[in-house]
Formats: structure tokens, sequence, C-alpha cells
């Protein structure tokens, strides 16, 4: 069984490509003149998910599971909740061939504009 610190690795690994990918993503999903409500709520939820996360984890490593179990479980909770979501209402248009936003102009990719 590897090392403890190797699973630490890997996470702070993971979330350095998460975290910098999901905020990114926010000006994409919001509505116009919404984007700090948005930050906000997703700094939020973050933490709250970081505080109930450790204390499940902690609570399904003391059960006395065989070592792989607690981690195929954590590893079957974020793919369910990808396959759960909700799919976009102009990522639907788009698939039926319909103008996904017609009256909404491009987003900026945050790059100076001259």
């Amino acid at each position: 069984m590897p090392p403890t610190w190797s699973y630490v690795v890997l996470l702070t690994l993971g979330q350095m490509l998460i975290v910098p990918a999901a905020r990114a993503w926010v000006p994409d999903l919001t509505e116009d003149g919404r984007i700090g409500l948005y930050n906000g709520a997703l700094s939020s939820v973050s933490g709250l998910i970081v505080l109930i996360g450790s204390s499940a984890t902690g609570s399904l490593l003391d059960l006395g599971l065989p070592a792989a179990a607690p981690w195929l479980i954590l590893a079957i909770v974020p793919a369910l909740a990808v396959a759960l979501l909700p799919p976009r209402p102009d990522m639907a248009e788009s698939a039926a061939g319909a103008d996904p936003a017609p009256d909404r102009p491009p987003r900026c990719s945050g790059a100076a504009s001259d």
C-alpha cells in the first residue's frame, strides 16, 4: 500500500487542476452582472464541501472497511455528481441545431482588447 503522503500529493494535484478550471467556468455559466454572486457562492459552497467531505471521509475510514473500499467510494461520489448534472440549456439547443444564444454577445476570454 502506498504511503499516505502519496494520496495527499494526488489530492493536491487534483485541486490544482480543478479549482482554476471551475473558477474559469463561472463567467460562462452566469447571467450578465451576476459573476460576483456566483463566485461568492462557489467559494462558500466549496468551503462547506471541504468541511462535510472531511468529516464523512474520516468516518468512512474509521469503519474498518478493506483498504480499497473507502477510496473506491470516494471516487464514485464525484462520478455520480457529474452523471447527475442536468444539461445546459444552450448546449441542448445547439445539439438540436438552434443558435445557442442569438441575443447574447460572445464572452471575452479575459484578454485585453485593442
